[in-house]
């Protein structure tokens, strides 16, 4: 599933659940490309910020196009690759390593996002969590917030 943010210019990929709540925490790989992972450690998604600016393709409306040619996922179960295509593009395509071992960005001459692979997809991306793993996530955000809250207050009265 994908979600083009116009207001924002920014392009979100998740490979489970959006509404799930199972981001725990993200990651910056490159300047523009952030990666959401869950409780397991799990890639759950990707966001691109100001797609526009660095996407392979010059359209006045990145809605539309996302609407007729959305983000494609291939996976290649010999390589154990998930490459998702952002565009359809016939130009040549060279992979830049990120800052996370198994992400690589392709992107064409100009330096302009072209589709992500993801090494290692099946151990790296997230399937939707089972209800006891949805349950004891829950759980542990609970006490986290009851923690936190707690923090603040004593901080709180420490300083009235």
């Amino acid at each position: 599933m994908f979600v083009y943010f116009q207001d924002t210019d920014n392009l979100s990929v998740y490979f489970v659940d959006a509404d799930s709540g199972v981001e725990v925490y993200c990651i910056d790989i490159m300047d523009y490309i952030l990666i959401s992972y869950d409780i397991n450690d799990k890639i759950t998604a990707f966001h691109v910020e100001g797609i526009s600016r660095v996407l392979s393709c010059h359209t006045f409306d990145l809605s539309e196009l996302f609407n007729e040619n959305p983000p494609n996922p291939v996976y290649n179960e010999v390589s154990d690759i998930l490459k998702v295509n952002l565009v359809y593009s016939t130009l040549p395509t060279r992979f830049q390593k990120t800052e996370m071992k198994d992400i690589e960005v392709g992107i064409d001459d100009v330096g302009n996002i072209i589709c992500l692979l993801f090494h290692n997809a099946n151990n790296r991306i997230a399937e939707e969590l089972s209800p006891e793993e949805r349950k004891k996530h829950e759980k542990k955000l609970k006490e986290e917030s009851e923690r936190l809250n707690n923090w603040s207050k004593s901080i709180i009265r420490k300083y009235r």
